[in-house]
C-alpha cells in the first residue's frame, strides 16, 4: 500500500510528462505479473491512471501522447483483471468512466497514428469495455436504456476499430482475436437490445466503403465469431445502402448460414467461449438477423429464397424445435417472422413451393415428431407484434401441431402429404421396420438410415441422437 501511495503522489506532484513516465516505469512491479487490484485502487492508483488518461493532448508533446499511452495501458490491464469491477466502483461511476475513455481514447488513438505508433490503442479500449460491459449489463440491464452510456460513441468507436486501416495490428493475430472477443460481448446486446443507431452507421459505410467493411466483416466471420458478425450485420443492415453489397453482390447471408452449420458440425472451432452462447442464442441471432433487417421486399424473397435452396432454412427451423427447452416468447415471435416469409414466398413461386419447400418442410417434420415423442415440448403460440414481458400468458402449443400449421400456411395439403407417406411406407420392402431418421437433412446419405455418420458426417449432421420412430409416427 505504501509503495502505491507514493507513486500516486509522484504522479500528482509531478508537472513533467518524462518525470511521470519515469515513474511509472520504476513501480512496474505493482503492475505485474498479479497486481493487487484491492490495494491499487484504494490508494488511488486507478483514478490516478484515469486521470492522465483525460489529459488533453493538444500540441505536439511526443512525451505527453507516451504518458497517456502508458497511462491507458496500465489502466486496460487493471480493468482487464478485475473479477468484480462493480466492487472497485459503482455503476454510474463506471458510466462515466467509460464514456470518458471512449471519447478521450479515440483522440489519442488519432494521435498515435500520426505520429507513427502502431499501438492498438483502440484495441485497450474495447477491453476495457468488454470487463465493464459484462460486469454492469450482466446485473443492471435496464442500463442499456439508459441515457447514462453513450451509445452512439460506442458504436462510432467500434466500427472504427473493426474497420480502421492502421490501428488494428492486423497482422498480430492475438490482437485480432481480442478485438473481434470484444466486438462480440459488446454488440451482441446492443443488437439483441434493439440499440440501432443508423446515422452512426451509415456515417461509417460512407467513411470506410461498403467493400472494405465487407472485407472485414467476411474475415470477422472466418474467424470463428459468428454471433458478433451477425450483431455487426444487424446494425449495418439497418441503412439502405449497405444492402446492394451485403445481400445482393455478397450474399452474406448465405456465408453466414454456412458458417452456422459448420459450427454445430465442429463446436469447439468457435472462440465465442460464452457457455450460454452455445447454441439456442445462435440460432436466435442467425434467424434475428434474417428477420429484422430493413430490407425491400424484393431483398427479402431473395434472401429467403437463397436460404431455403442453399442453405436449408427450413430444417434450421424445425432444428431449433428440436433444442428449443424454454419457452422463450421472443424467439417464438422470430420463428413466426420467418415462417410467414417463407409461406408467402413459396405461395407466390409455385415451383419454389413443389420442388423445394415441400420436400424440405416434409423432411424436417418427420425429425420434428420422432424428437417430440422423445421429448414433448410446446412453445407459446405468438404473433410478430407480440410484446413479451417476464411472465407471458401466451397460449402453449405443441412443436409438431406448430409445424403442421407452418406446412398449411405454405399452402401444402398437409393430410394428403401424410397419406402418400404411409401409402409409400406400406409398399417399401422392409415395412415392418419403423421409420428411423439419422439425420434430419433431406440430401444427407444418413437420412432415413438411424445411422450416424460413421467416417464423414455431412455438414448439416449436428451429432443428436435421435430414438427410432415407433409404427404411430408414420
Amino acid at each position: 500500500m505504501a509503495q502505491a501511495s507514493r507513486l500516486v503522489e509522484a504522479l500528482r506532484t509531478s508537472n513533467s510528462s518524462t518525470s511521470r513516465l519515469q515513474t511509472l516505469s520504476r513501480y512496474e512491479k505493482l503492475f505485474a505479473p498479479n497486481p493487487n487490484i484491492r490495494r491499487l485502487h484504494d490508494a488511488g492508483v486507478l483514478d490516478v491512471l484515469f486521470e492522465i488518461v483525460l489529459e488533453p493532448l493538444d500540441g505536439e508533446n511526443p512525451s505527453r501522447l507516451d504518458l497517456v499511452l502508458a497511462a491507458l495501458d496500465k489502466f486496460k490491464t487493471l480493468v482487464s483483471l478485475m473479477e468484480h469491477p462493480l466492487r472497485v466502483y459503482p455503476v454510474n461511476t463506471w458510466c462515466t468512466k467509460v464514456n470518458s475513455i471512449v471519447e478521450s481514447g479515440c483522440k489519442t488513438a488519432e494521435k498515435a497514428e500520426k505520429a507513427g505508433k502502431r499501438i492498438p490503442v483502440r484495441a485497450w479500449i474495447l477491453t476495457i469495455l468488454e470487463t465493464v460491459c459484462h460486469a454492469v449489463f450482466t446485473k443492471h440491464p435496464g442500463i442499456f436504456h439508459s441515457t447514462r452510456l453513450n451509445h452512439a460513441s460506442i458504436l462510432d468507436l467500434l466500427y472504427t476499430t473493426l474497420f480502421h486501416r492502421v490501428d488494428q495490428a492486423w497482422g498480430d493475430p492475438n490482437v485480432r482475436r481480442s478485438i473481434f472477443k470484444s466486438l462480440s460481448k459488446i454488440l451482441i446486446p446492443h443488437s439483441a437490445s434493439g440499440l440501432f443507431f443508423p446515422d452512426i452507421t451509415r456515417d461509417a459505410i460512407r467513411r470506410y466503403g461498403p467493400k472494405r467493411i465487407l472485407e472485414r466483416c467476411t474475415a470477422f466471420l472466418n474467424h470463428g465469431f459468428i454471433l458478433g458478425t451477425t450483431s455487426v450485420i444487424a446494425q449495418l443492415s439497418q441503412v439502405s445502402t449497405a444492402h446492394e453489397l451485403l445481400f445482393a453482390t455478397g450474399r452474406f447471408h448465405v456465408t453466414l448460414l454456412s458458417k452456422y452449420w459448420e459450427w454445430i458440425k465442429n463446436p469447439d472451432d468457435s472462440p465465442e467461449d460464452d457457455p450460454e452462447s452455445r447454441l439456442q442464442p445462435l440460432i436466435d441471432s442467425s434467424i434475428r438477423l434474417i428477420s429484422t433487417c430493413q430490407l425491400p421486399e424484393s431483398l427479402q424473397k431473395t434472401i429467403i429464397m437463397d436460404l431455403v435452396t442453399e442453405q436449408d432454412l427450413i430444417f434450421l427451423v424445425g432444428r431449433t424445435f428440436v433444442h428449443f427447452t424454454v419457452n422463450v416468447c421472443d424467439l417464438a415471435k422470430i420463428l413466426v417472422i420467418i415462417r410467414k416469409k417463407i409461406a408467402k414466398f413459396s405461395r407466390e413461386d409455385a415451383a419454389f413451393r413443389t420442388k423445394i419447400v415441400k420436400p424440405s418442410w416434409f423432411s424436417a417434420s418427420q425429425w420434428v415428431k420422432i424428437a417430440a415423442r422423445s421429448k414433448p415440448c410446446q412453445v407459446p403460440e405468438v404473433s410478430p407484434f407480440h410484446e413479451c414481458s417476464e411472465r407471458c400468458s401466451s397460449k402453449m402449443i405443441s412443436t409438431v401441431d406448430w409445424w403442421l400449421a407452418f406446412g398449411d400456411e405454405i399452402g401444402l395439403d398437409v393430410a394428403r402429404i401424410e397419406a402418400e407417406h404411409q401409402a409409400a411406407a406400406q409398399q417399401a420392402p422392409f415395412k415392418d421396420e419403423p421409420l428411423k431418421v439419422g439425420c434430419g437433412w433431406l440430401k444427407c446419405g444418413f437420412h432415413g438410415t438411424g445411422k450416424k455418420g460413421a467416417t464423414k458426417p455431412c455438414a448439416r449432421y449436428s451429432g443428436e441422437t435421435i430414438p427410432p420412430a415407433s409404427p404411430d409416427d408414420n
